[in-house]
């Protein structure tokens, strides 16, 4: 692995920094947000997963996770800073 593509998930980290403190007159006073990929690292979809290891989450589950979703959603970031994550560690694979 190139020393420039170590660097991606750190700059991803950066660039969110950066959103944060642009929109800070915008954003709430005290709020939590995810930061993290859109898909998870596991190599089975994350409903097979739920659906091997946790079954009786399906009957709480509004929506069903596409593909490799990750299990906690960061659209509220997404929403309120613009970020978007650009990495995936499924092209290198």
């Amino acid at each position: 692995m190139e020393y420039e593509e170590a660097q991606e998930p750190a700059e991803n980290q950066g660039n969110i920094n950066i959103l944060e403190m642009a929109a800070q007159k915008a954003l709430p006073i005290y709020a939590a947000y995810y930061c993290h990929a859109d898909d998870t690292v596991a190599s089975e979809p994350t409903m097979d997963i739920i659906k091997k290891f946790h079954p009786e989450l399906l009957l709480r589950m509004k929506n069903h996770l596409p593909g490799f979703a990750p299990f906690m959603s960061n659209q509220k970031l997404k929403d309120h800073t613009g970020w978007m994550h650009n990495h995936t560690w499924r092209i290198y694979v």
